[in-house]
């Protein structure tokens, strides 16, 4: 009977699995495992109708040869980890097609948790956590029949008849009810009981209990990681909704948080007054763009900077600044420092320590040196001017003077003139990869062939923004892995958030003949401190573009305005949750996007607190029990004082503390070990006490004569009684001293701790067969 529960446990742990890396990947082919299951658990595991050997092979050399081309073909990341969860299921289908025997269970329960580990890392969904603690359940549930299957494989030895009268016993053997004492209360109660139920539930009760503790208090320390491939490091990114590298489809969900990236306060540079809360307030209504950090070379789906030339901020401030920006970084893992509109002039901390700038791409960058793990404060001169209207100035500048005039102290290598060095960077911009040649089309079409570069980039840009033949999402769902991420959005799904849009647009840009390069930063803020105060937050993350144009770079956002609508509801969401499903989803949130410095606030310090507050109170009872405690003493010290009233008392507290240790330990199970360990008795005698087999059988004899021990008996008086029915027959073959023979020499093993010698248990042995025989037919043997 404990074959086809396994089976069917295993079965459901395939389908669950299934359908959580189907939803996480937002592809069918996972749940095809699903009809391949119930097909393998009706016809080859019921019905036992295996299919020909070629089946499952030719589906495992398909498999494989699907597989490495999507990872060759596929994205540079999600191809990779996409080709590697689909292998797996490949796998689960060849063996689920197998005869299968203990190993094949084992491989499906394996494969099973593997797919699961892949599905967290596809998707990060409140749906996932009620997912993952379902799957918890149904696969502890799985293993612990597993390991009573196996047991019972074990215990029978590949012969069912083990318990059978003719078989042999040798001392020390014991039957299934006896191995499984701890699951089933004797040889007459089923394995799989209510007990073993309710076992296998607190199990895991206790087991996500524990997984929530570890994950909580795991220290986020994200260390730089390392490619499998090239052994080159990748650059470490914060696990914010800002980041320095935008990987396309590399997730299935982008992070966003509550979590303050930076707080902005506005004066007036004349006159030096601080902004009115309803300055701040159109301040706001405009969506202010901070950008940060500027990448220009695109591959396989990925962003990153290229290589450039860092210098300090130029020191001497352009005119024309009307307003004050202080900011106030808070530690999320980079060196990028944030700007909004035109900046003429910047200042470090405390005026003193210069910020650095990025040749050409104007990225504003923290000095060398400066700790990570601190708020960086520094101030900006700024005008609501283009962004990039002071670089444009400096840049004009720079092309106008003699080479060998450089104010920006820049130096460059094989002393490459300023205007090639220029040109050369813009070159950069223009790169389309191959791959991308039905993008190149689609750019020129909408561009048209006659249109100048400006009219073509506010073609290109309500394209994507106005024409409602997109959308915008957050939940990504790669249609088509073999193509480029780019592709696979502007063809396929038509769906994306800003990362998608700006990638695409950048790309749609160049295809024409447009530099243009992508920022990452943020867009918007929250009013805070009496309106008198700016929070940018992890969920204001945003990406837009830069076009080269007429020798200045303009701003183009394409995302759809559903992405401000999308941010305004996570805002208002975080202000307003009320119920408790709201809770619990922000509860999922908040841990899945939880900081080091979260987990200091909200786990070790208090509970540092608390530690250093307990064993204050502790030393301050312990002082003022001092008189007590050297009381105490002189009592023990005083053995006339034993014998009184005081002595009493404190016997009878003494007997009450000792009964209660006992008593919990008892309930724990650590009374017996900790006799074992003062006694001295190893784990081997224990088990050869407790495991008597000749009794064994004679209880499995009385038990298939209808006659079952009630709790309430002891050994000796269960035979004795049962001896009442049964003396006739025994009577009559010389047997009726055997069960009494019987329970002496169990007394003496079980209590005595003697041993037997192998004569003696193969007479034992002997006589119980024939008393076996002789019980069940009817037929009396000679003696």
């Amino acid at each position: 009977m404990i074959l086809p529960i396994l089976q069917i446990s295993i079965a459901a742990l395939l389908v669950v699995t299934a359908v959580i890396f189907a939803f996480a990947e937002g592809s069918i082919l996972p749940a095809i495992t699903v009809p391949v299951t119930i097909f393998s658990l009706l016809i080859i595991d019921w019905k036992k109708k295996v299919p020909p050997t070629w089946v499952p092979t030719t589906i495992a050399v398909l498999g494989l040869l699907a597989a490495l081309a999507e990872f060759i073909w596929g994205p540079q990341y999600l191809g990779r980890l996409l080709s590697a969860g689909h292998m797996l299921v490949y796998i689960t289908w060849v063996v689920l097609l197998l005869k299968k025997s203990e190993t094949e269970y084992w491989r499906l329960c394996a494969l099973s948790i593997l797919q699961i580990a892949l599905s967290s890392v596809l998707t990060n969904s409140f749906w996932l956590g009620w997912a993952l603690v379902g799957y918890t359940f149904l696969a502890l549930w799985t293993l612990a029949i597993f390991l009573v299957y196996r047991s019972i494989q074990s215990a029978q030895s590949g012969d069912p008849d083990l318990q059978s009268a003719d078989k042999p016993l040798v001392q020390g053997q014991s039957a299934l009810g006896a191995t499984w004492g701890s699951v089933s209360r004797d040889l007459h109660q089923p394995i799989i009981n209510p007990r073993f139920v309710g076992s296998t539930l607190v199990v895991t009760c206790l087991s996500l209990l524990l997984s929530t503790v570890f994950f909580l208090f795991t220290p986020r320390v994200w260390m730089q990681s390392f490619s499998f491939f090239d052994n080159s490091p990748l650059a470490a990114t914060p696990l914010t909704g800002f980041t320095e590298e935008v990987r396309l489809g590399d997730l299935g969900e982008i992070l966003e948080n509550q979590d303050r990236v930076m707080s902005v306060t506005l004066s007036h540079i004349a006159g030096g007054r601080d902004f009115t809360r309803p300055q701040y307030q159109e301040f706001l209504e405009k969506e202010p763009l901070w950008r940060g950090a500027v990448l220009e070379r695109y591959e396989n789906g990925q962003w990153q900077r290229i290589q450039k030339h860092i210098s300090d901020f130029p020191r001497t401030p352009l005119p024309g600044a009307t307003i004050r920006m202080r900011i106030g970084l808070s530690p999320i893992g980079t060196e990028t420092i944030f700007s909004h509109g035109n900046v003429l002039s910047s200042s470090g901390p405390n005026n003193s320590e210069r910020l650095m700038i990025a040749q050409f791409a104007d990225e504003l960058l923290k000095a060398k040196g400066t700790s990570a793990e601190r708020e960086f404060n520094y101030i900006l001169g700024i005008n609501d001017d283009p962004p990039d209207t002071g670089y444009y100035d400096r840049r004009q500048e720079r092309l106008n003077a003699p080479p060998i005039n450089l104010p920006y102290g820049f130096r460059f290598e094989r002393e490459t003139p300023y205007p090639q060095a220029l040109a050369e960077y813009l070159d950069q911009l223009t790169v389309v990869p191959p791959q991308l040649q039905r993008l190149a089309e689609k750019a020129r079409e909408i561009a048209g062939p006659d249109s100048d570069p400006k009219t073509a980039a506010d073609r290109l840009d309500q394209w994507l923004s106005r024409s409602k033949e997109f959308s915008y999402t957050l939940k990504l769902n790669v249609k088509d892995s073999r193509i480029d991420p780019l592709e696979d959005f502007l063809f396929n799904r038509k769906s994306g958030h800003c990362e998608y849009y700006a990638s695409a647009m950048a790309m749609l840009l160049r295809s024409v003949g447009i530099p243009s390069r992508l920022i990452s930063g943020f867009k918007g803020g929250t009013l805070v401190g009496n309106g008198k105060n700016i929070f940018v937050q992890q969920l204001h993350a945003h990406t837009w573009v830069e076009a080269y144009i007429d020798d200045h770079w303009l701003t183009y956002d394409p995302t759809p305005e559903a992405r401000n609508e999308s941010v305004a509801k996570i805002k208002t969401k975080a202000k307003t949750v009320k119920s408790r499903w709201g809770d619990v989803v922000g509860m999922w949130n908040y841990g899945m996007h939880m900081s080091r410095d979260n987990q200091q606030q909200l786990l070790y310090l208090p509970i540092s607190r608390a530690v250093k507050e307990q064993w204050e109170v502790a030393q301050q009872i312990y002082q003022e029990h001092k008189p007590n405690r050297h009381q105490f003493i002189g009592f023990l010290r005083s053995p006339r004082r034993w014998f009184s009233v005081q002595g009493g008392v404190v016997a009878f507290v003494l007997l009450c503390t000792l009964s209660a240790v006992i008593w919990v330990l008892r309930k724990l199970g650590l009374w017996e070990r900790l006799v074992r360990l003062i006694t001295g008795r190893t784990d081997d005698e224990d088990s050869r006490i407790r495991r008597i087999a000749f009794y064994e059988k004679l209880i499995d004899i009385l038990r298939r004569q209808g006659l079952l021990r009630q709790p309430s008996q002891t050994q000796r008086e269960f035979v004795m009684h049962s001896l009442a029915n049964l003396e006739p027959k025994l009577a009559a073959a010389g047997m009726v001293a055997w069960p009494a023979n019987v329970v002496e020499k169990f007394y003496q093993v079980r209590f005595g701790g003697d041993e037997l010698p192998e004569s003696e248990l193969k007479e034992l042995e002997q006589r119980l067969n024939e008393m076996d025989r002789c019980l069940t037919q009817d037929k009396v043997p000679t003696a």
